[in-house]
Formats: C-alpha cells, structure tokens, sequence
C-alpha cells in the first residue's frame, strides 16, 4: 500500500481543479480499523465520491474480492494416561477426521462456478494445536483456517454446513468426541457493477482490463459495509506480496504516479488508499 500512497500524493500535488480527498487508513492487515473509522466519520465527505484503493493489481481494475472470515474448530475427548486409550477419546483421531471435511467442503467451493471468480469460495486450514505430553492422551484439538466466499455466499451458511457435516462424519467414525465451529472475525465482500463508467475510463489510462481479486482491501467495509462504489488499482504486483523483499519498482511508481494524475486531471470520478477519488 506505501507505494499507492506515494503515487497518489504526487497526483494530488499536481492536480489544481478536481475535488479529491486522500484518505490514509491503518489495520487493513487485520481488522480495518481505519477504513471503519472513516467510514463511520467521514461520510459526509466520501458520498460524494468513487472510492479508489490503492493496492497492487498492476493496474487492472479491480470491481470485487471475496469476504474474508476466520474460524476456529475445537474438538474435545477424554484425556488420560497413554498406557490406557480404552477409557479416553483421543481429540486427535477426532481432528484426523474432520480435516478430511474441511478439504471436502473446500473443494467443493471450488468447483462451484461463479462468474468472474476461480470458483465459489475456498476454505483452508491454517493452524492446528493440541495436546500436552507424550504420554497423555489428547483432550482438546484447536484448528484455525480461514474462508473466502464470492459476492452472495454467507460465511454462517457454509461454517454451519461445516459444523454439522464435522459431526456427522465423527459419528459415523464412532468418536465421542464433540465439537465447537465459531467465527473469529469476518468481513464483507465487494462488489461494484462492471459497467460502472469509471472502470472504462481507468481501462484506457492503465490499459489494463476489469478483473476480481482474490484478495481483501478496504473496500469490504466502503463498499461491502458502507454501500459506497469502489474500485480497486494500483502499481506493483500480489506475486511480491507478503515476503520479505516486498517492493514496487521505480517503473511501476512512475506508471502509478501517471495513471492518478491522468485520472484527477480528468475530472471523471474524484482518491483513497486506502485510495480514494
């Protein structure tokens, strides 16, 4: 997001006549406090306007990502000592069980068509702990995952759907343990019609086509829970994400820089970054 941010204020200090607001938001890592912040203080001057997010989509447009939810499944047995499994459950055979319901209800998702998306949504398991020794068998397994679903799908539906098929499938396994599906956070989808006019616009600028992304921006809470429009481009690419060496070239700062400029001299539309014009 620095490199949009630097791009757009070189774009406004160039821009003389355009109404823009530059709007810098904080957390959108984690629980978009700041896109939230504003989106609850400063409506007054982001209605008026198309929002536009500066992220890394090497200049495509993006019109909607996904929604973003963490889950968290617990299943609980019967602890006890090692030597005698008879009289316990071990939550870890009950975990080996369930997974096999996670990936199936992923993939699932995934081949679900939707237009625009790779599938439906997808589901996956990020990070399983339990037990406390070797010679103890285990209560109690936590796994926390993540699940993306397209515009439309509900997260509760499909994390119900887990819950019962998770149960049904220890049942039929003949474990007594139990389990426990809760939502950790989620955030809304976005949506903005592909045929919003300043999609066509930015296309000439950018030359670049209309796309979702398989990520989330601040336009789950300005678009998904604010119901403002808004788009999604920027320079630098997702492919250097979340590493150690991120970056933006010196190039594609220039062609960022170029692609606002244009869009504010215009006068179509009017800038966030999170971006917003």
């Amino acid at each position: 997001m620095k490199g949009p941010v630097a791009c757009m204020m070189h774009a406004l200090e160039k821009n003389q006549t355009v109404p823009a607001a530059l709007a810098l938001t904080y957390n959108e890592e984690t629980d978009f406090g700041g896109a939230r912040l504003l989106a609850a203080n400063a409506m007054d001057i982001l209605a008026p306007m198309t929002l536009i997010i500066g992220e890394p989509t090497q200049g495509r447009i993006g019109y909607a990502h996904a929604s973003y939810t963490e889950w968290q499944l617990t299943i609980t047995g019967k602890g006890g000592h090692s030597s005698d499994p008879s009289n316990s459950c071990n939550a870890m055979y009950g975990m080996a069980c369930v997974l096999q319901q996670v990936k199936a209800l992923s993939e699932r998702l995934m081949q679900t068509p939707y237009d625009g998306f790779p599938g439906a949504g997808s589901m996956n398991p990020g990070v399983v702990r339990g037990g406390d020794a070797n010679n103890r068998i285990c209560q109690s397994v936590t796994m926390t995952g993540d699940l993306r679903l397209a515009p439309g799908y509900e997260p509760d539906d499909t994390l119900e759907e887990l819950q019962t098929g998770a149960q049904r499938t220890l049942q039929e396994a003949g474990s007594a343990c139990s389990i426990e599906v809760s939502t950790v956070c989620s955030y809304p989808s976005f949506f903005t019609s592909p045929s919003h006019p300043l999609i066509a616009y930015l296309s000439t600028i950018t030359g670049k086509e209309a796309t979702t992304l398989p990520f989330s921006t601040d336009a789950a809470i300005f678009n998904g829970e604010a119901d403002l429009p808004a788009l999604v481009c920027g320079p630098g690419s997702l492919d250097v994400c979340h590493q150690s060496n991120e970056y933006i070239t010196k190039a594609g700062l220039q062609r960022g820089t170029a692609w606002y400029t244009s869009l504010l001299a215009s006068g179509v539309g009017c800038m966030d970054t999170s971006g917003r014009l």
